[in-house]
């Protein structure tokens, strides 16, 4: 359920013209951005929002490492 909900959300941000990123390269699936979210094993992904005036113009997710404390 979680993976359509994302899927449906990064879909809606690419055909709204929001440019998508994984480490400062364009993405070129939202389905296949969703599932390398959500399969990461120690790690998550930080969205970073780039704004032109109010409307969102490209996020990118910067890949974060866990660490146990």
């Amino acid at each position: 359920m979680y993976r359509t909900s994302l899927v449906n959300e990064l879909c809606n941000f690419s055909k709204n013209g929001v440019e998508l990123c994984v480490n400062g390269e364009p993405v070129a699936s939202e389905k296949k951005l969703a599932e390398m979210i959500l399969a990461e094993n120690g790690c998550t992904y930080m969205r970073n929002y780039h704004f032109e005036g109010n409307k969102i113009t490209k996020i990118e997710f910067d890949k974060v490492k866990l660490e146990k404390l």
